[in-house]
């Protein structure tokens, strides 16, 4: 199964995701693993900034978050995609739409 979905899609199906209610979930797109929670979008950026992330990240952000253009072209930049709720309801419905054939 891993080999066909990325690894974030796993992670956002799983029911156990973001048990913490963090506002903001860094996560790795081909492995899944979570890189951080975070309460605030400035938690989020300041160790962003401080890391060096060479693979492709995603975010999952709460509708508690509003984030700038300005901060959304530094995450874009640094590969970083951001996924919100209805974003992250629908990645879950296809994640079991697929599992369901399997």
């Amino acid at each position: 199964m891993g080999d066909f979905l990325p690894g974030y899609v796993t992670t956002f199906a799983n029911t156990n995701f973001n048990k913490k209610k963090a506002n903001l979930v860094l996560v790795g797109f081909e492995s899944g693993k979570v890189y951080g929670s975070f309460d605030t979008k400035d938690e989020l950026l300041e160790t962003i900034s401080k890391k060096p992330y060479n693979n492709t990240k995603m975010c999952y952000y709460s509708s508690l978050i509003i984030f700038t253009i300005s901060e959304l072209k530094y995450l874009s930049d640094k590969r970083i995609s951001c996924v919100n709720d209805n974003q992250l309801m629908n990645i879950r419905q296809s994640a079991q739409q697929i599992f369901s054939l399997i």
